[in-house]
């Protein structure tokens, strides 16, 4: 069994792993609870884990300061290693608790834009910039430093233009080209492009009409910063909302292949339920389903997640079961605003008369320019500036 050992690259272990899963098992392991597979020895897995500033949710722990107040102390040496001391002690719970994940839903690089967004505790600051170093610096320390395994594998969120609470999961972002490039997508660049995080977690909301889970071109983007792996996982719920609350698509299936396709790798959703939606659904693309599975087996492999034996072990929380948002309409009429003046970015409630099963993404080629506040067409941007490096290869900021 090529896919244990520690030899070979984690492309080589996760495609000898993937070549011998059956299609039922290469299902079931894009759900965040992944049962055993005895016959070859792997154990079951959960993906996901809480550690914006610790691990305390799961029982005795260090509690850090939320994220805005380490932000404080412009400092990103300390802030990794404050990373460094949650991804041992995540480490620990692991040693107690199999079923804890080392794949990390943290940090949050989404920049606080206003002031009444209800997580504003949980990011790092309303400049992208400075964000973006120091999600990177803590996301070098709960990665570690060792030259191949990783310590926990973080997972940045939530990715995109997600500074709106209410509603969260039916507003639209609004967001010109210019918005996208300078003050979105610069926050989640660093630890992408310095391989200090492996995973990203997609948003609840729509952008520009269209929800954030299926916007292909977009994690694409996200993914051409790097050539390693980055494993796309939902928020809570999210796969569920795209039926029951956006009205995106008409059921389950349909959207789980809409995720799929659009480059999802990990559904969080459902509780720990990793069997088929219904046993009459069409079968999912043998492409698709290799390529997410892929993407997980490399993400376990780096972390040591899939070498451990089968065996039955305690329960551990997931978060498949988010509580839907309220569908309150009070806040159509006054659309939380998310931009300065330079640009147009505000959440919306969707308009009932377009579409539901809308597929055409605001940023191809073949769809309207978005125009600046003036009226006049927005330049388009392919790639961001490149960051500089983060964490202690940076000088501390002061």
């Amino acid at each position: 069994m090529n896919f244990r050992r520690t030899d070979l690259s984690v492309r080589e272990r996760a495609a000898d792993l993937l070549a011998q899963l059956t299609p039922d098992e290469r299902l079931a392991m894009l759900h965040q609870a992944m049962p055993a597979i005895e016959r070859l020895g792997v154990a079951e897995s959960r993906t996901g884990a809480e550690a914006l500033h610790g691990v305390a949710w799961l029982g005795t722990a260090t509690v850090f300061p939320q994220p805005v107040g380490m932000a404080a102390t412009w400092d990103p040496e300390l802030v990794e290693a404050i990373g460094e001391v949650a991804a041992t002690e995540l480490r620990a719970k692991r040693a107690e608790n199999p079923l804890v994940s080392l794949n990390v839903w943290a940090p949050v690089v989404n920049t606080l834009r206003h002031p009444q967004w209800g997580r504003n505790e949980e990011g790092y600051s309303e400049d992208p910039h400075l964000t973006g170093q120091l999600g990177c610096a803590y996301a070098q320390g709960l990665r570690g430093r060792h030259e191949r395994v990783w310590k926990t594998v973080p997972a940045l969120k939530h990715f995109l233009a997600y500074s709106n609470e209410t509603d969260r999961s039916a507003t639209s972002s609004e967001m010109s080209l210019r918005t996208l490039h300078e003050e979105e997508l610069p926050a989640f660049r660093p630890a992408i492009e310095q391989q200090t995080a492996g995973s990203m977690m997609l948003a609840y909301n729509r952008v520009n009409g269209t929800p954030a889970h299926t916007q292909p071109e977009l994690v694409a983007e996200a993914r051409s910063w790097t050539d390693g792996s980055l494993a796309i996982v939902s928020d809570a719920g999210a796969p569920t909302f795209m039926v029951t609350i956006q009205g995106a698509q008409p059921d389950g299936v349909h959207a789980a292949a809409a995720l799929v396709r659009s480059g999802m790798d990990s559904f969080t959703d459902n509780d720990a339920d990793a069997g088929p939606r219904s046993p009459t659904s069409p079968p999912r693309s043998s492409r698709d389903c290799s390529a997410a599975t892929t993407s997980i087996g490399r993400r376990h492999a780096s972390s040591r997640c899939a070498s451990a034996p089968a065996s039955s072990t305690p329960t551990t929380p997931t978060r498949g079961s988010a509580p839907a948002p309220s569908m309150r309409r009070t806040h159509a009429s006054s659309p939380v605003k998310r931009q300065d003046d330079r640009s147009s970015c505000s959440a919306t409630m969707p308009d009932s008369s377009r579409s539901p099963s809308r597929s055409a993404s605001p940023w191809s080629v073949r769809s309207r320019t978005p125009c600046s506040p003036t009226g006049t067409p927005a330049r388009r941007r392919t790639r961001s500036a490149s960051p500089p490096a983060c964490g202690r290869d940076t000088p501390t900021l002061r």
